[in-house]
Formats: structure tokens, C-alpha cells, sequence
């Protein structure tokens, strides 16, 4: 209200958007199918790929999700039944992914992986067996997703592990 003169409005409403970053995660391991049953001594059947899975989402903004994974539940040993040890074999399966700063990341001390906006959302790591000289009954190779967390959102496991067993003939 004005007393004297005239008024206007120039701008009558004012929009903004909220953006929500938060998200419904699932965390899922597998191991390739021809991955359950590995042999030692066929070359042409000596490799398992595991896969962990980040489903849901689509993370956004700097929102972040990751899983711890249980590396030693197996009975089967890092470089000495299988190479590369699992942790390298995450290691190595990232710093091959296209150069993109929201590549998945992993953190040895803690067993981390974690997943970033923008990037995939999944990452595979393989294994190939070693051909030794003991008499083995049937070694396991076991990835087991222990607790999953995400910045914003919910985060929850639907399949927690993936086993592979080397076979010695």
C-alpha cells in the first residue's frame, strides 16, 4: 500500500529448487560363472572375477556410498593358492578404469570401497589360481560384504558373499 504516487511489483514470486542427493543403495557380490570352480592346472580355466555391485540410486551431487569387504574367510591364500592377492586385484581393476576422478576408490587399511557420483557402479577384480605341487581337497577364494554405508541416503547389502573354489586334479 501506497499513501501518495503509484506502486508496482516488478517480480512478483521468486523460485527455488531444492536439489536432494540422498539415495537407496544395495551392495551385491558375485563371482563370474565360470569363476565358481577355477583349476589349477588349466590355464584355460584358471581365472574368477568378482563383481561388486552398487544398485539403486543414481548417486548425485558429491554423494558417496561404500562397503567394507571381507577378504579373508577363504581357505585359500593370497599369492600363494591365487594371484594377485585380492587387494591387489581391486587395486588393479581401479587404476585400469578409464582416468575419471569419480572412479571408484579403495582403502587397504580399512578394506573400503567406495563409489562416487558420477562414476561406475560396479567393480570387477580377477584372480588366476597358481599351479603348486601340494595335493589340495578344494581351496576357497571368498569375497563377503561386511556393512554398507552412504553419505546421504540408505545403504544395505543384498548379496554378501561370492565364493570361488580352486579345484586340484
Amino acid at each position: 500500500t501506497i499513501v501518495e504516487g503509484t506502486a508496482s511489483i516488478t517480480t512478483p514470486t521468486a523460485t527455488s529448487t531444492i536439489t536432494d542427493v540422498d539415495a537407496a543403495v544395495t551392495f551385491a557380490v558375485a563371482v563370474n560363472d565360470a569363476g565358481v570352480s577355477i583349476s589349477e592346472e588349466n590355464a584355460a580355466d584358471n581365472q574368477a572375477t568378482f563383481t561388486v555391485t552398487m544398485s539403486g540410486g543414481p548417486l548425485a551431487g558429491g554423494n558417496s556410498a561404500s562397503v567394507v569387504l571381507d577378504l579373508d574367510n577363504g581357505t585359500a591364500s593370497d599369492n600363494v593358492d591365487y594371484q594377485a592377492g585380492l587387494e591387489t586385484a581391486i587395486a588393479n581393476a581401479i587404476a585400469a578404469l578409464p582416468a575419471n576422478v569419480n572412479n571408484p576408490t579403495y582403502d587397504a587399511a580399512t578394506n573400503t570401497l567406495t563409489f562416487h557420483a558420477g562414476g561406475p557402479s560396479s567393480l570387477a577384480f580377477t584372480v588366476t589360481a597358481v599351479n603348486d605341487d601340494a595335493l589340495d581337497s578344494g581351496e576357497t577364494i571368498v569375497v563377503h560384504l561386511d556393512s554398507a554405508t552412504i553419505v546421504e541416503g540408505t545403504a544395505s547389502i543384498t548379496t554378501p558373499t561370492a565364493t570361488s573354489t580352486i579345484t586340484d586334479v
